[in-house]
């Protein structure tokens, strides 16, 4: 299953569906699973702690607090606390923790970054701006490269831009899974994962408070959309990706037994008892019902 997906995760083109999930600063909205094409809305502002990562790739997030002591939780981001706690360098300041336990990065799917919004997607706030100097910020070559300007987002509270499938490998570049950005990744166009290889994919974006001291802190505020687009351009979540073809097995299977009991009747009409036209009409009830079942699944 090849996706834009964390990424795993999306061919995109105007005519077709795709399942989308929220994510937002809000704590219920802080992680969206599926696989990725990611847009953030022109209210965010401030900075977040970003990963894309398949889910085996899970436990390679986070370093033990206390490793000592399992029962208390992991951390996840590195912030000025988990710094002075050594639990990260400061260099990793806003972005998740990463702790590979010898595994080479070549081999994992996890991407992260700490993504900031700038000026022109700050809503009020005046210190959250774009960097004057190139060097506090990581090239945009990750980023969707639309020379033609995005195409209009379909109907939705948040903006998600599209583009013909046609027209995406000759301009699409793609974020690098075995890469972490160093300093913050400015946002300014939808954030594409190439998946390589079936799984499921998640994304996950912390708020990050920055900041010198608390009266020029800036609190992240932001809400996005992850656009999921499975390979036969169906809507359908990943996890229920393997119904499909269960139910087209299954399907086949009501249609091969449902044709042979057809075939045995006809051959006896003369001799059907009423119980044997009761269960040639369930089964001619049961192939409708399970190729509908499949076909719901395929659209």
């Amino acid at each position: 299953m090849k996706l834009f997906g964390f990424s795993s995760a999306l061919a995109l083109f105007g005519l077709a569906s795709a399942f989308e999930l929220k994510i937002s600063d809000q704590d219920d909205y802080r992680q969206a699973c599926s696989g990725m094409w990611v847009s953030y809305d022109s209210t965010s502002h401030g900075q977040v702690a970003m990963v894309i990562y398949e889910w085996r790739d899970a436990r390679y997030l986070g370093i033990d607090t206390e490793p000592d002591n399992y029962l208390v939780p992991k951390t996840y981001v590195c912030t000025t606390d988990a710094v002075r706690a050594k639990l990260c360098p400061e260099a990793q300041l806003g972005k998740f923790i990463l702790n590979l336990k010898g595994a080479p990065i070549e081999e994992i799917s996890i991407w992260s970054a700490s993504v900031g919004f700038g000026s022109s997607n700050s809503t009020g706030s005046s210190n959250s701006t774009t960097p004057a100097n190139n060097n506090s910020t990581v090239g945009t070559s990750g980023f969707w490269d639309n020379p033609a300007g995005n195409p209009t987002p379909p109907s939705s509270e948040w903006d998600s831009p599209w583009r013909r499938r046609a027209a995406l490998s000759p301009v699409a570049r793609h974020v690098n899974n075995t890469v972490v950005p160093n300093g913050v990744l400015w946002y300014k166009e939808p954030i594409l994962y190439q998946v390589d290889k079936k799984g499921y994919y998640c994304i996950a974006a912390i708020p990050v408070t920055t900041g010198a001291t608390a009266d020029t802190a800036v609190h992240a505020s932001f809400t996005g959309q992850v656009l999921f687009h499975n390979v036969f351009h169906g809507k359908l979540a990943a996890t229920d990706y393997p119904k499909i073809n269960f139910y087209m097995v299954l399907a086949a299977v009501y249609i091969v037994l449902g044709g042979a009991w057809g075939f045995m009747c006809f051959r006896h009409r003369d001799d059907l008892l009423p119980l044997q036209y009761y269960i040639s009409y369930l089964a001619g009830f049961l192939v409708i019902e399970m190729t509908a079942t499949w076909g719901m699944f395929m659209l």
